[in-house]
């Protein structure tokens, strides 16, 4: 996979933050990230409030030695990755395992130009089946960050040009 660093305003970060605290309300999960990939890392750049302690903010990894499950999803290039929690096949040295969390929901998150930002993600401590509601609602999120990525992108753009101008 390939990533792009698009810059986000606080402003927007905390917009997210809302975003992911009602996605955990109504799917009754105690965590849902927004991962963004930068250079040779993955940084934790908004958790659920119920998680802090478990997924501080600003948290990173090396990507190259991560065995997250955001991390698998952004190898694979695969457009979902859903683990039950039943299932071991490879994860029993993922920190998010480590750290209790069992069943997982991802999504990437792309820029306007399709690269991979980062990834959206459920987390829960016990084995849960996503039904069709939590996908829903999770897509639902990532289209939100996504549109916020667009416009963004677009605020850095416009702001590169007045710059320019400026310096002119």
């Amino acid at each position: 996979g390939q990533y792009v660093s698009i810059p986000v305003v606080l402003q927007v970060i905390d917009d997210w933050h809302t975003v992911i605290d009602m996605a955990a309300a109504m799917l009754s999960v105690p965590a849902v990230l927004i991962r963004r990939f930068e250079e040779d890392s993955i940084e934790i750049l908004a958790s659920s409030s119920k998680c802090k302690n478990d997924f501080p903010i600003g948290q990173r990894e090396k990507l190259s030695e991560s065995n997250l499950y955001c991390a698998s999803l952004f190898k694979s290039g695969e457009d979902a990755l859903i683990i039950q929690g039943h299932e071991d096949n490879g994860w029993e040295n993922c920190s998010d395992r480590a750290r209790g969390y069992i069943s997982y929901l991802g999504y990437p998150l792309h820029t306007p130009n399709g690269e991979v930002f980062g990834t959206i993600c459920v987390l829960d401590k016990k084995p849960r089946s996503f039904e069709k509601e939590a996908k829903k609602t999770l897509l639902s999120c990532k289209n939100v960050i996504e549109n916020h990525l667009v416009l963004a992108d677009r605020q850095f753009k416009l702001e590169s040009k007045v710059i320019q101008t400026s310096v002119l």
